[in-house]
C-alpha cells in the first residue's frame, strides 16, 4: 500500500466565527473524511509562529491506497452528497498554494 500525506492550509473566512469553524471541522468534516477507510489518521494544527500569508490552521491526513485517483473520486462524491444535506463549507478559506499531496518515499523508525 502506498502512503501519502495530504496537507491543507486554511483560514476561517469570518474571525467572529472561529469557534464555529473549528467545531465544524472537528465534529462534522473530519469525521466525514474518516469514513473513507484509506484515511488512516487526520490531525489538525494551529500556527503559533510564522510568516504572513500562511494559513492559521493545517490539516494533515495520512492516507494509504494503491489507487489515489479512485480514492479521490469516491471521497469527493460522498462529500458532495453530504454537502447537499446541509454541511456548510463557507467558513473555510484555502490559502493559495496551501495544499499539497506527498507520497512517502522513505521511513525510519525508533527501534
Amino acid at each position: 500500500m502506498t502512503k501519502y500525506l495530504l496537507i491543507n492550509e486554511m483560514n476561517c473566512t469570518d474571525p467572529t466565527k472561529e469557534k464555529e469553524f473549528n467545531d465544524w471541522l472537528n465534529t462534522v468534516h473530519l469525521p466525514d473524511i474518516m469514513e473513507t477507510k484509506e484515511y488512516r489518521r487526520v490531525t489538525r494544527y494551529e500556527l503559533v509562529q510564522g510568516a504572513e500569508g500562511k494559513g492559521k490552521y493545517i490539516t494533515v491526513s495520512e492516507i494509504e491506497t494503491d489507487d489515489f485517483p479512485a480514492l479521490t473520486a469516491a471521497h469527493n462524491n460522498r462529500l458532495a452528497k453530504k454537502k447537499d444535506l446541509g454541511h456548510d463549507t463557507n467558513l473555510i478559506k484555502g490559502v493559495p498554494g496551501g495544499r499539497g499531496l506527498y507520497k512517502q518515499i522513505f521511513e525510519i523508525r525508533q527501534k
